[in-house]
């Protein structure tokens, strides 16, 4: 009997030995397992993306969120620490707040200039795989320009066209009357030169930030005032 308590506890003191051999000592925290660094895009000599410049090329229309900040040392894999922002402008899809935006780092070629945070902007560039940060756009329009955003520049039109549309180009002579620039929402039109001056600052504010829209072929034609009223007369 004596025997076979003696083998009992043998048995009970290897399977605890055993199971306790690789557990860690009082105190001290277990070992974190090992995780492979992520993969790493092959740069050339400019420090960008190998063959970046054979990325398909597109125009994205963008309001910059944040600069690229400054340099950083990269977090070591066993430190407790946050690891670095990535080296690349934030941009986003849609003004800030806004439930629909998408974020787009951007890489410009060179060090841009004219960038302020919550402009908008339109960069040409190609969008490249780039780990382990992900998609980023590289753009070499480095001499970035502010833009109006699409709301504003909806504004100006209906502001535009609710000044324009209810003239009708009474006239008495042939010097009060002028021909609009197109490009707004036509090709322009004949119309008074009064109603014309109220138009002008608001067709330049368009003009020069938001880009006329629409393209008009090159026209001849003089304005003078028939019947009261002023009409372009065709002809070179």
């Amino acid at each position: 009997m004596k025997t076979r308590i003696r083998s009992a506890l043998l048995l009970l003191f290897l399977v605890a030995a055993a199971c306790s051999k690789d557990a860690p000592a009082a105190g001290t925290d277990p070992k974190p397992p090992e995780v492979n660094p992520p993969p790493l895009t092959l740069l050339g000599s400019d420090g960008l993306p190998q063959n970046w410049v054979d990325a398909p090329f597109s125009q994205r229309s963008l309001y910059l969120e944040a600069e690229a900040p400054g340099p950083c040392l990269p977090c070591p894999p066993d430190a407790k620490c946050s690891p670095c922002p990535p080296p690349f402008h934030r941009f986003s899809t849609h003004p800030a707040g806004h439930s629909g935006g998408k974020m787009v780092f951007v890489a410009f070629t060179k060090p841009a200039t004219g960038l302020k945070v919550g402009g908008y902007y339109h960069i040409s560039g190609r969008t490249v795989a780039w780990a382990p940060h992900g998609n980023v756009f590289i753009t070499m329009d480095h001499q970035a320009r502010e833009w109006f955003p699409p709301e504003k520049c909806k504004k100006l039109i209906a502001e535009y066209k609710n000044i324009r549309d209810p003239s009708k180009g009474a006239c008495e002579k042939d010097d009060e009357c002028t021909i609009l620039p197109g490009g707004i929402d036509d090709c322009g039109r004949a119309i008074d030169k009064k109603t014309a001056t109220l138009l002008e600052p608001i067709y330049q504010m368009f003009r020069d930030m938001c880009g006329l829209s629409i393209h008009c072929a090159p026209r001849f034609a003089t304005p003078a005032c028939r019947e009261g009223l002023c009409v372009e007369i065709r002809g070179k």
